[in-house]
């Protein structure tokens, strides 16, 4: 469709994603996460939510966070201990579109989430 994603760091403590409309020649969103690394991005089907996965270098944790197509965290999680930089393995959207799969190391299988409802004003829960 024309939007391209862009993932950087400035420096050691900020990760961004950008996403631009290069049909149109605009700028969508970008925001920086507070993450040190995004090791993993993923787009929903519907392109309305995105995931991104970073690994703590030091902790050896897996953080995941579900964002919004404007670029608002509307979900996290932390996987501890996860030991491994192959993030990818530790989410996924579901087939069906209706929400997202994290890893659950311990029973060797993925806990399903739904996406966040929407308010009555339009806006995610909390």
């Amino acid at each position: 469709d024309g939007t391209h994603c862009a993932v950087g760091t400035h420096g050691s403590e900020k990760a961004s994603v950008i996403f631009y409309d290069s049909k149109a020649g605009q700028w969508l969103w970008g925001k920086q996460f507070g993450l040190k690394e995004i090791h993993e991005i993923a787009i929903s089907k519907n392109d309305k939510y995105i995931l991104l996965a970073t690994c703590e270098r030091d902790q050896f944790n897996v953080l995941i966070q579900l964002v919004d197509q404007d670029g608002n965290i509307l979900w996290e999680k932390t996987l501890p201990k996860a030991f491994s930089y192959d993030v990818k393995n530790y989410f996924r959207f579901t087939e069906d579109g209706k929400g997202f799969e994290v890893s659950d190391k311990d029973k060797g299988t993925f806990s399903p989430e739904l996406f966040p409802a929407p308010r009555a004003d339009g806006t995610k829960k909390e």
